[in-house]
């Protein structure tokens, strides 16, 4: 086939052609807006979109969102694609881009999840036009991440390059093929695009006979370069298609920031060398694990939007473990012990060995037997590797391998009475699995050497550690251990409680993924140990809401102050204002007008007879009269002075129409469950708890915020972002909201002074 464009029409049809095998594509003589395929019987189809859409791979046209697909490909057609330099054509561009700005605040591709028709056709035409005003964060984002990938960059490179020049001649002299052989495909931009990659090597095999495959291009990677912090670290060792990294969470607990950033980091470099990214769950420790947590991180996986190569489970290797187990034993490179655990303890600080450690293989065979029965003497004993008792490094002095427990575990169930420890089970699983890079917090960088002892003495295959850094925040606890600990004791409402740093706790209190990803993307791969503040994430989070969240009006009940306007409506009136007065797209609201509304007690303190104030979405009015009781103001009477510009007046207030269908509102505002910045290792984070880090205030809110549903961003003016965290029925009175933080620190420290 031969597919002939003009260059206006070049990017995206060149894209939908490179899927289409080994298509020719010739520059047309005319500079309009078309593209033609001629088929090999001669025949001419004219591109446009509905036949695009016929053309593309399935994936690219999505049947549910045909008719938005098609909005999109004609809205670039129409606005993006026309060359004019002429004033009026640059300001429709200007206009569009504005719009896609917007339309792409919390989306990652124009229409569903993954790359459509229209993100082809708008791409191509704003591509024409070289680079994307920065002052558009989304549609850059969006626009310099397609860049990065493969197909488009060839696309991008061809725009400036010869390709589009019509191919001249072979020059005289070229040699013609041999008889019998085929003339090599010209090097044209269908079969640069189409060109097979070198090939990976050979997919892994696990000894279950599961292979890992590839693991998938994440859309979500797609940040500012020049925010890449320290993740734009080499790997040691690292080669393009054979990467395999895992992210391995213990079900011990949910997931919380500091696992995101495992997680994240692992999919990052897997995607980066095009390699694979294995989750395992870690499931070695039954007295701690059950189901829920199990269910809970694959849904935060999910939510997350982190996409491993496959799914693994360490009990899935309990009876290589135990081969591996004895291997040790009988190679006389590990010993049965039955020393108290505290006695244990102190030898291994003072060096000192155990009785145990020199004991013959057969002994050692036989007690291991005994523990493998879970017998009443087998519990007493433990396996532990014979390595250096005189190591400067402790985690080599004989560390524990194997323990029995005869506790259920969650898959397994009592088909095992004994288990391997994380020491012992994660470096012959990283090795066995095909993990050539594990990334580790450099809180384990002690044990990295007993890491690589247990694959050398079992003759595994070494893997590469990289360590970065843990991620720590102020007057907050990222143990597991500790947060059980407040669900445990009734502190919290449950692991999903709005002041934990879980990944589900931190959604209830309005962080959103988009800015999660952002700061961690910031934070980067370095090694270097540091306590983070909170404000930086949440004044992430603004950035991403503030375009899109919807404004409406609450007060607070116990000190709303009526007030009435003497030429206000004797009837109520009801007009249509803007949710968000600098996005339109995010729809509009009802306000009713009223001769009697209500102001907040701390606005209508500062007013004075004469004060001219502007009341929003309604204008300028002068107060007449202000009625006192001690400080409080109870009542206030003005007139209406709607020809005032409100830029004059320095109060700007928000209000409601009294009426009894306010609507009920709770608004919720959360602290630091820590009165400590930091807890020392000598301290007790129990003596540290902040026994007053929840304040509720009840609101009388704007009517049309009946139209809330859980999990909705709102603002409630000159209030702050709120999180709807229970919608309003009449069942469920009142509507919940969580304040959300916005990262002014003092405003943060004066809500909690307030609350406690």
């Amino acid at each position: 086939m031969e597919f002939s464009f003009s260059k206006q029409a070049f990017p995206w049809c060149a894209l939908l052609t490179a899927e289409l095998g080994h298509v020719r594509l010739v520059k047309s003589e005319s500079e309009d807006l078309v593209a033609s395929l001629k088929l090999e019987n001669g025949t001419i189809i004219r591109l446009n979109h509905v036949i695009a859409r016929h053309l593309a791979d399935a994936s690219l046209r999505i049947p549910e969102k045909a008719s938005e697909i098609d909005q999109w490909m004609e809205f670039s057609s129409n606005f993006l694609s026309s060359p004019c330099p002429c004033s009026a054509c640059v300001a429709s561009r200007k206009w569009a881009c504005e719009v896609l700005n917007t339309h792409l605040a919390l989306r990652t591709f124009m229409v569903a999840p993954q790359l459509t028709l229209a993100d082809l056709a708008v791409w191509g035409a704003l591509k024409l036009f070289g680079e994307v005003d920065p002052k558009l964060p989304h549609l850059a984002r969006w626009f310099n991440f397609l860049d990065g990938q493969g197909a488009f960059r060839t696309v991008g490179g061809l725009l400036r390059s010869k390709m589009l020049a019509r191919p001249s001649p072979s020059p005289a002299g070229t040699p013609s093929p041999a008889p019998g052989k085929k003339t090599p495909t010209p090097a044209t931009a269908a079969n640069a695009l189409t060109a097979a990659p070198k090939m990976p090597r050979p997919p892994i095999v696990t000894p279950l006979g599961r292979e890992i495959p590839l693991i998938p291009i994440s859309p979500d990677l797609a940040f500012d370069p020049a925010k890449m912090g320290q993740f734009d670290i080499d790997l040691p060792g690292a080669e393009e298609g054979w990467v395999c990294t895992r992210f391995p969470p213990e079900p011990s607990g949910y997931l919380h920031i500091g696992h995101f950033k495992a997680a994240f980091l692992n999919q990052f470099y897997a995607t980066r060398y095009k390699g694979r990214m294995i989750m395992r769950f870690d499931d070695t420790n039954p007295a701690k694990e059950n189901a829920e947590f199990h269910q809970a991180i694959w849904e935060d996986m999910q939510t997350l939007r982190i996409v491993p190569s496959i799914v693994t489970h360490t009990s899935d290797y309990f009876d290589v473990f135990l081969r591996y187990c004895e291997q040790l034993l009988r190679a006389g490179k590990g010993y049965v012990d039955n020393t108290p655990q505290a006695q244990m303890q102190e030898e291994r600080g003072a060096g000192i060995e155990s009785r145990c450690r020199n004991q013959d293989v057969e002994t050692n065979m036989r007690l291991w037997a005994m523990m493998q029965e879970g017998s009443e003497e087998g519990q007493k004993y433990c396996v532990r590797a014979k390595i250096d008792m005189q190591a400067t490094n402790k985690a080599l002095r004989d560390p524990v391998m194997y323990r029995v427990s005869l506790i259920p575990h969650p898959i397994t169930k009592t088909k095992y009475k004994v288990y391997p420890s994380y020491d012992f089970a994660c470096p012959i699983i990283d090795s066995i699995e095909g993990v050539t890079h594990a990334l580790r917090t450099t809180e384990y960088h002690d044990r990295n050497e007993q890491y690589h002892w247990v694959q050398d003495a079992l003759g595994l295959r070494r893997v590469c550690i990289y360590d970065f850094s843990r991620l720590n925040f102020v007057k907050s606890v990222m143990s597991k251990r500790r947060l059980k600990w407040f669900v445990d004791q009734g502190l919290v409402e449950g692991w999903d409680d709005p002041r934990f740093p879980t990944i589900r706790g931190m959604a209830r209190r309005g962080l959103t993924i988009e800015a999660l990803r952002l700061f961690i993307f910031e934070q980067g791969a370095s090694k270097a140990i540091n306590l983070q503040t909170w404000d930086k994430l949440w004044s992430i989070n603004k950035k991403v809401i503030d375009p899109v969240a919807p404004r409406y009006t609450a007060l607070t009940k116990a000190a709303a102050v009526p007030m009435e306007i003497a030429d206000g409506p004797a009837e109520a009136e009801y007009r249509t204002v803007p949710k968000h007065r600098k996005n339109p797209t995010v729809g509009n609201k009802v306000v009713r007008y009223a001769r009697r509304i209500l102001l907040e007690q701390e606005d209508a303190a500062l007013c004075q007879a004469g004060t001219e104030i502007t009341l929003m979405n309604w204008g300028n009015c002068v107060v007449d009269e202000v009625v006192r009781e001690g400080e409080a103001v109870v009542r206030m009477r003005g007139h209406l002075h709607l020809e005032g510009n409100p830029k004059d007046t320095q109060l700007k207030l928000t209000w409601l129409a009294e009426a009894e269908d306010l609507l009920p509102v709770k608004a919720v505002t959360f602290g630091h469950l820590i009165t400590k910045d930091k807890i020392e290792e000598d301290e007790k984070f129990e003596d540290f708890v902040n026994h007053h880090s929840k304040e509720e205030v009840e609101l009388l809110g704007d009517p049309s915020l009946r139209s809330l549903k859980k999990g909705d961003i709102i603002q409630l003016e000159r209030k702050g972002f709120y999180f709807c965290d229970r919608a309003y029925t009449r069942e469920q009175r009142p509507l919940v909201l969580h304040y959300i933080p916005d990262g002014h620190i003092e405003k943060e420290d004066k809500k909690a002074a307030a609350a406690k």
